[in-house]
């Protein structure tokens, strides 16, 4: 096999508005405080080939993924679906989507980020080089970095899956994917400083220390949250992303180098599309909430509550939108991308995948090392629990109007696991 590594500035302009934290807030950008990049990974191994990338971004939503395939796609003659675009979900960088309310798209800045990508996967393919690949897992004690913020007893992350490149003659180090899943969220709506969170600091002390570059993918982290979360004070929120990044870089250094290295013996790339199940909010009900917010938004004088009409008001607006255009109420259209390199596999999720179900896929595939990588190929709701629905969660209740679409049906969790392992076993 044969890999090669880009990597390219993305920071965007002081002033963009920064993503989440509630409905209309305008928290717009006022310095840099750790720049932005995108990484990219070109593969080839005889015909097959692959472009694994992340962006320091919250995520990738729809049209920048597909503007972004297009381009690379013509440009270097590989297929849109081995491409694989991944956010590290920051909550403070630029808004990249149309989530209504969670950050205004800067569209000068989005316009530019398709060739910027490009420009970094071209990098890495001019620099291929042979290698040998090394595969494994390294433990980490996930409750002193993060929470269950759903159901404690639920519990974390307590895994990073690990895959190393170095050339195959020297041994020199070159990359490392890292997988593992908690929300980066230490700083809130306190910070207006540009940053990768805690992530970015995890993998600059890597670097540092291993030289290796270092890819690091958010895993099912949908009930997940850093630990602290929203710090309430910016500077406090520093000094944690730099206790966090710190622990998480120390147990990766520590144990990478007992990670074996082998020749790549296998590696596939398939992308499918399918389907899962909604649950149609009734017309009226909509029409109802829209109706009552817009009535706070003409008597109420507090802003906060304005705003939160404003949001609901949107929302079910989009929502309603289904049954006047006729869209498919009963079912989403989704992108899973399924990379195999020797015993392990790389599966892609476009939402926000509760932990308990990362936990299901792996134990689908007892004798792989499964990375599981979502904010992937797209944007989508949460992938919540049942327990999730039957509390009316903040994932399955209220993240489907951010999107302006219908939630999934309380089964979705297993459906998806379901299409995942049925094209692995008799598909791929």
């Amino acid at each position: 096999m044969k890999v090669g590594i880009g990597k390219v500035d993305i920071t965007p302009s002081v002033g963009v508005e920064l993503y989440g934290y509630g409905p209309f807030r305008e928290r717009k950008s006022t310095g840099i405080h750790d720049n932005l990049f995108c990484k990219v990974l070109y593969l080839e191994n005889g015909e097959e080939k692959g472009i694994i990338s992340v962006c320091d971004l919250v995520y990738l939503g729809d049209k920048l993924v597909k503007e972004t395939r297009e381009k690379i796609s013509k440009k270097l003659n590989i297929e849109e679906e081995k491409i694989l675009l991944a956010g590290i979900h920051t909550h403070s960088g630029p808004a990249t989507a149309d989530h209504i309310g969670w950050g205004e798209p800067d569209k000068e800045y989005l316009s530019k980020l398709p060739d910027l990508i490009l420009k970094a996967v071209e990098e890495a393919k001019e620099n291929l080089k042979e290698v040998k690949i090394g595969i494994g897992t390294i433990k980490i004690d996930g409750e002193e970095i993060s929470s269950n913020r759903v159901k404690e007893d639920v519990g974390v992350n307590n895994e990073i899956k690990v895959m190393k490149f170095v050339e195959k003659e020297t041994e020199k180090h070159l990359c490392l994917i890292l997988n593992y899943g908690a929300h980066a969220v230490v700083q809130g709506p306190a910070n207006t400083l540009i940053s990768r969170d805690w992530p970015g600091k995890a993998v600059d002390i890597i670097k540092k220390e291993t030289s290796f570059e270092t890819m690091f993918f958010q895993g099912g982290c949908g009930d997940i949250n850093s630990k602290p979360v929203t710090c309430k004070d910016p500077d406090e929120g520093f000094r944690e992303i730099e206790r966090i990044g710190r622990y998480f870089a120390e147990k990766v250094i520590e144990e990478i180098d007992k990670i074996k290295v082998e020749d790549v013996e296998k590696f596939k790339n398939k992308s499918f599309r399918h389907f899962l199940p909604t649950n149609p909010i009734p017309e009226n009900e909509l029409e109802k909430v829209i109706e009552e917010n817009e009535k706070i938004l003409i008597e109420e004088k507090d802003e906060n509550k304005k705003r939160t009409a404003k949001f609901q008001v949107q929302g079910a607006k989009a929502q309603l939108s289904f049954y006047k255009e006729k869209k498919d109420l009963y079912q989403m259209e989704i992108e899973t991308q399924v990379i195999e390199i020797n015993n392990a596999i790389l599966i892609t999720i476009p939402g926000e995948l509760f932990v308990e179900f990362q936990r299901k896929l792996e134990n689908c595939f007892p004798d792989k090392v499964v990375f599981t990588i979502t904010y992937a190929n797209g944007s989508i709701p949460y992938i919540p629990s049942k327990y999730d629905f039957q509390v009316n969660g903040y994932a399955s209740s209220f993240t489907p109007r951010i999107l302006g679409v219908m939630p999934f049906r309380e089964d979705v969790g297993d459906v998806l696991i379901e299409n995942i392992v049925d094209f692995i076993k008799n598909k791929f």
